[in-house]
């Protein structure tokens, strides 16, 4: 290697006048933390393969919810001589929420190894995330087996809720994953005053209190409107890359929600028919207390929010933290005291918390030399 003026300096090293090298550019504003700040969290973990699992993940706890929750319940009197074809269900139902419980306990502690060496995380979140994490994957293990107990059950629905809050705000900081830590903070703040309305209508059924329980359809119409915020949100991200593929998205799913609603409010189909195997899913979906709206609209938002789900696994393919962070956000509002849900409201949030750290889009990536 060539020497000048026996000063060391190489002429690769020197800029074209023979002069020194000009002085590296400062960074931008909009570079990405992780090539200011290197992080230590395995680089397969996001690349491009990655979000065949996290959709399998998805589609894993929906499948999941609606086999346990919808399908088994909607059999159960539906017609007479079905009873092999139930208890196959149930049998399916039940394995399906096993391996969402063992799939998802093992994701959620591989995203928390991540969260913890990522080092554009806070060290508040990663302090927080540690504790939270190893409670809900403890609590969703335990009821795996056994029927928890209603104060656990409780303690798992805040937990859950709570960390969904947390997750929020690193994600709300980052402009590319406002939109996901938004949806995920309302999807914590919905579960948490849904849990709240359901134990105050439970306890004023008990001791006959009228007050208490028109309390708690208040705090159901607080969630009403904070899932109607959520899904707009959701939606308008989605389509933002996109419009005319997600209106051929979002526009059925709008459709199929307020058609079955309408069906099952407005009409009385036969029992032992297919219309009637839809009304009798629907009314059973949806839990009480019902909030101070028109019940269409009520079953409205809930059936096209169920429908959402598997929609938002059909765009943003760049984004599959984020899209999965909203998908997991808009199932488990349902309901994070059903302990499958607060597994997924986990996941949610520790994917909401990476893509604000990892996940960069392609605009604001530092552009090549």
């Amino acid at each position: 290697m060539t020497s000048i003026e026996g000063e060391g300096a190489t002429a690769g090293e020197l800029g074209a006048d023979g002069g020194p090298p000009p002085e590296p550019p400062p960074p931008s504003r909009h570079e990405p933390p992780s090539e200011g700040r290197p992080s230590h969290a395995p680089a397969r973990l996001f690349g491009r393969a990655r979000r065949w699992v996290l959709g399998a993940v998805v589609l894993l706890f929906f499948v999941a919810l609606v086999s346990g929750r919808i399908v088994v319940p909607a059999l159960l009197g539906w017609r007479s001589g079905l009873e092999g074809w139930i208890a196959r269900s149930d049998h399916a139902a039940a394995l399906l929420a096993q391996l969402a419980v063992v799939g998802g306990c093992l994701m959620a502690i591989q995203l928390l190894i991540a969260t913890l060496v990522e080092s554009n995380l806070s060290v508040a979140f990663r302090l927080v995330a540690a504790p939270t994490t190893a409670g809900v994957v403890t609590l969703v293990m335990a009821s795996a087996t056994r029927e928890l107990p209603m104060l656990l059950v409780l303690g798992l629905a805040m937990l859950s809720s709570f960390m969904a809050l947390f997750a929020s705000v690193p994600a709300v900081l980052e402009k590319h994953t406002r939109a996901a830590g938004m949806v995920v903070g309302l999807a914590g703040l919905t579960a948490l005053i849904s849990v709240t309305a359901r134990a105050l209508a439970v306890w004023a059924s008990h001791e006959a209190l009228t007050r208490l329980f028109r309390a708690a359809q208040i705090l159901a119409t607080v969630a009403f409107c904070l899932d109607l915020v959520m899904l707009v949100i959701a939606i308008a991200w989605l389509a933002a890359a996109r419009k005319k593929r997600s209106a051929a998205v979002w526009v059925p799913v709008a459709l199929l929600g307020i058609g079955l609603a309408a069906m099952s409010q407005y009409s009385s189909p036969p029992t032992d028919g297919l219309l009637g195997l839809a009304h009798k899913a629907v009314h059973g979906f949806l839990r009480h207390p019902y909030p101070l709206v028109p019940q269409v609209l009520h079953f409205a938002l809930g059936v096209t929010l169920l429908f959402a789900v598997p929609a938002t696994l059909l765009q943003r393919g760049d984004r599959p933290y984020a899209r999965g962070a909203i998908a997991l956000a808009l199932l488990a509002r349902t309901g994070t005291d059903i302990p499958v849900l607060a597994l997924a409201l986990l996941l949610g949030s520790l994917l909401a918390a990476l893509a604000a750290a990892r996940e960069r889009p392609a605009a604001i990536q530092r552009p090549s030399q």
